[in-house]
């Protein structure tokens, strides 16, 4: 199953999630913004994308959970 995680106030989510439900394919969403992964759940997600280092892709851990907590700040 396709699982797409949403920030409905991003513009490329919106356009992802459209190009999902004319696929007419089984997917689930997630609003992060909402029901912020957790640390196992984005290191899952960091194998599944085959990144190597979770620092030289991102910001750190600290950070990152910081400004998914402030929900209307994160910027697509």
């Amino acid at each position: 199953m396709i699982k797409i995680y949403h920030n409905p106030r991003c513009r490329k989510s919106r356009e992802g999630l459209a190009i999902i439900e004319k696929s007419n394919k089984e997917f689930e969403i997630v609003r992060y913004l909402d029901d912020i992964p957790s640390a196992e759940t984005l290191t899952e997600i960091i194998k599944l994308l085959g990144i190597h280092s979770y620092s030289t892709r991102s910001k750190n851990r600290v950070n990152l959970e910081r400004e998914l907590q402030r929900k209307g700040n994160v910027r697509c």
